[in-house]
């Protein structure tokens, strides 16, 4: 019996060392789905106390959200206020086995490069 298998749990993930080729059809229903992915994302976004509501519970047992949350009260709470945004947003997709596509994540600029 291998002594490493029974002692080290883990599991699998699934990755892709190389760009994998993506069906018309599924990168069509991407295409056209991802305006919605959009006005969603930045609903959330606007909606600061539904922010908290969210990510409060996180912070308290994942301190670099705990961070974030801190940095953005200490920003909301200057004399100031900002008069625009500016969205960038990227999300990645991966494809089940059955050819469904799946949102992973939705990454903003700041996040993205942070």
């Amino acid at each position: 019996q291998d002594k490493i298998s029974t002692h080290v749990p883990y599991v699998p993930i699934p990755i892709s060392l190389r760009p994998t080729k993506l069906e018309r059809e599924i990168y069509a229903q991407l295409r056209d789905n991802q305006g919605l992915v959009n006005v969603l994302t930045e609903a959330l976004m606007k909606n600061i106390e539904k922010v908290y509501e969210v990510l409060t519970p996180l912070s308290k047992v994942d301190p670099f959200i705990e961070s974030l949350l801190e940095i953005c009260k200490s920003v909301r709470a200057m004399p100031y206020s900002q008069i625009g945004y500016l969205g960038i947003l990227r999300t990645d997709y991966m494809i089940d086995q059955d050819k469904h596509p799946k949102l992973v994540e939705s990454n903003t600029m700041a996040s993205s490069f942070g």
